[in-house]
């Protein structure tokens, strides 16, 4: 899990872009 944060610190818009539509998904569920 450590490649994960620090894909989320090099690109955080990339991973914004992902996050967001999980948000949404778990917002409606």
């Amino acid at each position: 899990m450590n490649t994960l944060k620090s894909l989320i610190i090099r690109y955080p818009r990339l991973t914004d872009i992902f996050l967001r539509p999980l948000k949404y998904l778990l917002i409606e569920v």
